[in-house]
């Protein structure tokens, strides 16, 4: 991996896609995921139609659709490029706390899906301390969880911290 940068900042501001930390609810909006929608609103009809009970198979329960990682592409103006972002569950439900274990499953998906052929069409990705905020997951254990799960792969990592 390569880390080309890491601080604080707002992850939403630099040309890679921000990974967005979401619940596999499909329903309740965490703070990351309503700063996002703030700024592009259409992102919370992606996440609804991507994780909400209505909008997938009844069988599929949270757990298994806390596994699927979504790019979500904001349309620009004619012209512009559009801005990609990326929802990635860090918890099961909105209640539940964060899972280290799942968040190194996404992330591992988002690594496997740029080292094969990168069909996403993106050039790295910004990723904020996933699951560190609030009372969640301790920032230290985050932050070695993204870099052991990112390093020696090809994707371009800005870390915020």
């Amino acid at each position: 991996m390569s880390i080309i940068w890491q601080g604080q900042g707002n992850v939403l501001d630099d040309k890679y896609p921000a990974i967005i930390p979401v619940n596999a609810s499909g329903t309740v909006l965490g703070k990351p995921l309503e700063q996002a929608v703030a700024r592009y609103p259409e992102l919370k009809d992606i996440y609804t139609a991507s994780y909400a009970p209505g909008h997938r198979t009844p069988a599929v329960s949270d757990r298994e659709v806390a596994k699927k990682v979504v790019l979500a592409r904001i349309p620009k103006a004619v012209g512009a490029k559009d801005k990609c972002l990326i929802l990635l569950c860090t918890r099961y439900h909105w209640r539940e706390g964060s899972d280290i274990r799942l968040i190194a499953e996404n992330l591992k998906t988002i690594a496997d899906q740029f080292d094969n052929g990168n069909a996403w069409g993106i050039h790295g990705i910004n990723v904020p301390m996933l699951g560190a905020g609030l009372v969640d997951l301790p920032l230290a254990k985050v932050k070695t969880v993204i870099i052991n799960t990112l390093k020696d792969r090809k994707i371009p990592v800005n870390l915020y911290l």
